[in-house]
């Protein structure tokens, strides 16, 4: 599978790579965006649409889009695997991805866990693959630059856990506020702020407080005003805001149960939490009846990560999440997959 490619200033060989339409404000249509403008802006390959017939290769987000009879790299993020759903809801959404790995001529995992769920429940390995775990513009997401914490309301003296998301069930707000509710027993130094619509859920107490949508050209005002990230989701395959908040400066407490964990481990950005059961790969999950996390042991890595800012701030390595260097990985699988 040679590349035909387009000829640099120097003549050599560039690959055109063609992305589908990437529309919309979720975790996967973000990322590619940023990994679209990274792969363009450092002349890594050339950047077109898969409608283009000159594009040499597609790269897509879990579902292919196949043009012109082009190969295709495929990047997947997570499974269907919800108990509530049935089984024929679970193939509609499953199947398209299960052909889209065994199509492929190369496959992206956004982690070790992505890779382990989506071959477990899919039930197909990819050829040719690899992990990358999803990166962010260092520029934007910096430890540099304006706070969002005088819009709270709080002292300087009150430490701020930030947690963001789309709550929805697997994102587990209520063990946020359970986790809080354990930490506030033993501290009286912090409040717990929560991004995103909250929809009809109450918040208790005057320390739990809810900031809304947050656009995302503000989000590292909000991260640079937090002492510590929580991050909560159930099974995750690489968080984005995890990531946001490690390029920020800010260090994180996550579960074991996704792939949060093995950034924050690569990163040295604070503790995973021994607080539940190891994730069942191939086994369907309602996700709406969860078992209850340990909150006394999440509140206690919390508490931990507070007291010893400094220290975790001084060894964190954001260049883990550059989006910069992602991006090279990327562009180095794609050129193993073309030579092939």
């Amino acid at each position: 599978m040679r590349p035909r490619g387009d000829l640099d200033a120097r003549g050599s060989k560039v690959v055109r790579v063609g992305f589908t339409a990437l529309r919309g404000d979720i975790g996967p249509k973000i990322f590619m965006r940023r990994l679209r403008d990274s792969l363009q802006d450092q002349g890594l390959v050339r950047v077109s649409s898969v409608l283009d017939p000159r594009h040499d290769i597609g790269l897509f987000d879990s579902v292919a889009r196949v043009a012109y009879g082009r190969p295709y790299v495929v990047r997947m993020d997570g499974v269907y695997y919800d108990g509530a759903l049935t089984p024929a809801q679970r193939e509609e959404r499953n199947g398209p991805m299960r052909e889209a790995v065994a199509g492929a001529a190369g496959c992206v995992y956004q982690s070790g866990h992505a890779q382990r769920m989506c071959e477990a429940t899919l039930g197909v390995a990819a050829t040719h693959s690899t992990v990358i775990h999803n990166g962010v513009p260092l520029t934007l997401f910096s430890p540099e630059g304006p706070s969002a914490r005088s819009e709270l309301g709080v002292g300087e003296d009150v430490r701020i856990i930030l947690a963001s998301a789309k709550w929805r069930p697997v994102k587990r707000l209520h063990e946020y506020l359970a986790v809080f509710d354990v930490l506030k027993r033993t501290r009286s130094d912090c409040c717990l702020v929560l991004l995103g619509d909250l929809g009809m859920h109450s918040l208790p107490g005057d320390s739990t407080l809810g900031a809304g949508e947050v656009l995302s050209c503000d989000l590292p005002r909000w991260y640079r005003a937090a002492d510590v990230f929580l991050n909560l989701s159930y099974g995750d395959p690489c968080d984005n805001t995890v990531v946001e908040a490690i390029a920020c400066g800010v260090p994180c407490v996550a579960t074991s149960t996704g792939g949060s964990a093995e950034v924050i481990r690569k990163a040295g950005a604070g503790l995973v939490s021994d607080c539940e059961a190891p994730f069942r790969y191939g086994e369907n999950t309602d996700v709406s009846r969860l078992a209850r996390l340990d909150a006394r042991a999440v509140a206690a890595d919390v508490s931990a990560v507070l007291d010893d800012g400094p220290y975790f701030r001084a060894r964190m390595r954001r260049q883990v999440v550059d989006i910069d260097a992602v991006a090279r990985s990327y562009a180095a699988f794609i050129s193993d997959v073309m030579a092939r």
